[in-house]
C-alpha cells in the first residue's frame, strides 16, 4: 500500500463513528449486497457449494487468527479446497478489495454475529492493518482458512 493510500485510510478509519446498531443495519445490507447470492439469507449456505458463515463467524471471530482470516478472505477473496461440516467444497469466492475499510468492518460485524453469542465488532483500523501488510492471493487465504483453529 502506497503512503498516500495509507494516510487516507488512517485518516478514514479515525474518522469513522458509529452509532449502536448502525453498523449491524449497514453491516447486514452490505451482505445483502456482496455476499447473500453465495452464502445465503442469515449465513445458511449451500452444503458443498458454499459454506455457511452462521454458527461460523462468531467462532472465527472471537480468535486473532480467525479475526485475520476474515478481514483476509473480505478483501481478497478464497481459491480451493475447503471441508466445512464435514463436506467438501471446491470454489472461489471473490475479493472485496475495492470496498472502503469501513464497510468491509461492517459486513464482517454482520457475520461475525450470525448463529451465535456476537462476537465483538470489526473495526475499520483492523481491517486497515491487513491491507497495509500486503494483499494475499485468494488461494494464500484458503491456506489461512485450512490452518485457523475452530473453522
Amino acid at each position: 500500500m502506497n503512503g498516500r493510500r495509507a494516510a487516507v485510510a488512517g485518516l478514514a478509519a479515525a474518522f469513522v463513528t458509529v452509532a449502536p446498531g448502525a453498523a449491524q443495519a449497514d453491516g447486514a445490507k452490505l451482505y445483502a449486497t456482496h455476499c447473500s447470492v453465495c452464502h445465503q439469507a442469515g449465513g445458511a449456505g449451500l452444503a458443498g457449494v458454499y459454506p455457511r458463515l452462521a454458527g461460523r463467524g462468531p467462532d472465527l471471530a472471537r480468535k486473532p487468527a480467525g479475526r485475520r482470516l476474515m478481514v483476509s478472505a473480505g478483501l481478497y477473496g478464497m481459491a480451493g479446497r475447503l471441508e466445512v461440516d464435514g463436506k467438501p467444497i471446491m470454489g472461489v469466492m471473490p475479493g472485496f478489495a475495492q470496498l472502503p475499510d469501513a464497510e468491509v468492518a461492517e459486513v464482517l460485524s454482520y457475520v461475525a454475529g450470525l448463529g451465535g453469542k456476537p462476537a465483538p465488532p470489526f473495526k475499520p483500523a483492523e481491517v486497515a492493518a491487513v491491507r497495509a501488510s500486503g494483499r494475499l492471493s485468494p488461494t494464500a487465504v484458503n491456506a489461512l482458512a485450512r490452518a485457523a483453529p475452530g473453522r
